[in-house]
């Protein structure tokens, strides 16, 4: 490719990325209070604190409040839900 088609190349290139959609902003990330995590699980927020501790369930600490992110929670009950159900039944002891 000679000098000048290359840079006829790499001018229609810049122009077609001026042109081209800008990228779209990825969605934003929606935090969520214990209260409102409870809310949606159905359950204390007790029953979120100590999901918060055992590990089944993420969140952030921001100065004092705890957060959780929305995804975390959809994720827990794709997972098998708050109660940690595995669809066997316990006998009772």
């Amino acid at each position: 490719m000679s000098e000048p088609d290359l840079a006829e190349a790499l001018a229609q290139l810049v122009r077609a990325a001026a042109q081209a959609a800008p990228a779209a902003a990825p969605a934003p990330r929606r935090l969520l209070t214990v209260e409102q995590a409870a809310d949606q699980l159905a359950v204390s927020r007790s029953h979120v604190y100590a999901m918060l501790k055992d590990g089944r369930l993420r969140g952030v600490k921001l100065g004092r409040a705890r957060r959780i992110a929305q995804a975390e929670i959809d994720e827990l009950i794709e997972r098998g839900g708050a109660t940690g159900w595995d669809g066997r039944l316990k006998a009772a002891g």
